[in-house]
């Protein structure tokens, strides 16, 4: 049985529009909370959201990359589809709410461990309910992820990660950020119930009989836990800079270095759709022994991702002071600067990105739980290095030792991925050209912005300057006849998957 390219593009393009949307709406939903509540008042509703979604891959303990993965290997068996999605619900209730429990007892007694501001009433209890609602949300998701039925999994996706805060903030403005947090993840967790019981019930009813509920629930737990180092490294990684922030450097700080783990996130739609409509489809193929025919493409989407990260972390830089005055309504330069520094590691984050997912597809070997806490490892030895040795301040310490974390992120998860599944080394020419090919981009709009200050550029210049950049951007992609885009150019054009 194969899968149809057509079906799959028009997947993976559905959840592209939806990411896109998605960014609009974090876009709208951070400058209506900077500019209503105050820049301070936004670093403390990123602080949350940062710990939330940090912790939630460790209540889940990798069961959402499991159930589309077991789902994508039983694509024929729809009964086995539903008992294994049942059998991920369960180990949620079980075990998933238990380690939220855990959390929310242990930081209830000190709340102040999150930051110099932090409360009860105000941080950790939205906190813990935007974990449950949001976990919860993320099961269903992977649900419909495993069923390549990305439309309604996109809606979902839609709806309770940008729709539902946006409505809290312009609809009730007396809201604090923590009220926020905490009505976000009442309303997403009751969203997702309703979508939840029908597929939850049926799984429960196709499961045949104790044994077969506790093997597959043995199954996805020994998925899942092979990739707890993942988990734990990452909710380091999302968490620590944070938090270190939060009680180290000023809260207008941590807004800024926040920012720039959002602004990394918000180019996964760009390749994260792969991943995510892909990683069942592949890890079909790796199961039927084919898995080395994937490599061209993967080596395509690692060639697109170096292309369009290294464009967007020199324009990042260069027009931040404008995008962040225009987005917020203002911008000390002790933020522009972390917010600069944080943008270096766009591109090793897009590399992780698209590496994850084709990871996991290919082995239950936690390939991607040593990656990630070799990282952690290299983010606080850099901290505690800056910070007793060096002496800089803490806001830029923390910002330079997560470029460098991701940095070695980025390079392992290419490198395993390459591995894995034998895939060619990328020429020093397309590097070349890349390189050569940006900076004649970058001299073309600097001669256009040079006659102007770029703190007064308005939002229609600006846009205008980056459309204009971008377009001949891709006309010199497209003369250079680069290697990648002829081969994803030519994949869109075929009928059938030839893996």
């Amino acid at each position: 049985m194969s899968y149809s390219t057509r079906d799959i593009t028009r997947q993976v393009i559905l959840t592209m529009i939806s990411g896109l949307a998605i960014i609009g709406g974090v876009v709208i939903l951070n400058g209506m909370v900077a500019r209503t509540r105050g820049i301070e008042a936004l670093g403390e509703y990123l602080l949350v959201r940062s710990i939330a979604f940090a912790i939630i891959p460790v209540a889940l303990f990798g069961i959402a990359v499991a159930i589309p993965r077991y789902m994508g290997i039983s694509r024929a068996d729809i009964k086995r589809q539903k008992q294994i999605f049942a059998a991920g619900v369960t180990l949620f209730l079980r075990y998933g709410l238990a380690v939220i429990l855990v959390i929310f007892v242990f930081l209830g007694i000190n709340p102040t461990l999150i930051g110099n501001r932090a409360s009860f009433t105000e941080t950790v209890l939205p906190l813990v309910i935007l974990c449950v609602g949001l976990s919860l949300h993320q099961i269903t998701y992977s649900y419909f992820r495993g069923k390549l039925t990305m439309a309604i999994a996109n809606i979902l996706h839609l709806i309770n990660v940008a729709a539902v805060p946006i409505a809290l903030v312009w609809l009730i403005p007396v809201l604090s950020v923590g009220k926020i947090n905490l009505w976000h993840g009442l309303t997403a967790g009751f969203v997702v119930i309703v979508v939840l019981i029908k597929p939850a019930i049926g799984g429960l009813r196709a499961t045949e009989g104790e044994e077969t509920g506790r093997q597959l629930r043995k199954e996805l737990s020994s998925y899942g836990f092979r990739r707890i180092g993942a988990n734990l490294g990452m909710l380091a990684l999302l968490s620590l800079g944070p938090i270190l922030m939060a009680r180290m450097a000023t809260y207008e700080e941590l807004a800024f270095f926040s920012l720039g783990i959002q602004v990394n996130r918000m180019f996964y739609p760009l390749f994260g759709p792969v991943g995510i409509v892909l990683l069942p489809v592949f890890a079909y193929y790796v199961s039927d022994g084919r898995s080395q025919k994937l490599g061209k493409s993967l080596r395509a989407l690692f060639m697109a991702g170096t292309a369009i990260g290294i464009y967007a972390t020199i324009h990042l830089w260069y027009f931040a002071e404008p995008l962040l005055k225009l987005w917020l309504g203002s911008a000390p330069e002790a933020g522009i600067f972390i917010f600069r520094l944080f943008i270096l590691s766009t591109t090793a984050y897009l590399w992780f990105e698209l590496a994850r997912n084709p990871i996991d597809a290919y082995s239950k070997v936690g390939y991607n739980s040593r990656n990630i806490l070799i990282s952690v490892a290299i983010l606080i030895g850099a901290v505690f290095l800056g910070i007793s040795v060096l002496h800089y301040p803490a806001g830029v310490i923390v910002t330079c030792s997560y470029v460098l974390a991701f940095l070695v992120l980025g390079g392992l998860s290419v490198w395993t991925c390459f591995r894995l599944y034998q895939i060619q080394s990328i020429a020093a020419r397309f590097i070349l050209e890349i390189a050569i090919l940006n900076i004649l981009v970058l001299f073309c709009v600097w001669m256009i912005t040079a006659p102007f200050d770029k703190s007064q550029l308005t939002l229609f210049m600006l846009a205008g300057i980056e459309i204009f950049g971008l377009g001949v951007y891709i006309l010199g992609l497209f003369f250079l006849k680069q290697e990648w885009l002829m081969f994803l150019l030519k994949q869109f054009r075929r009928t059938e998957v030839s893996a």
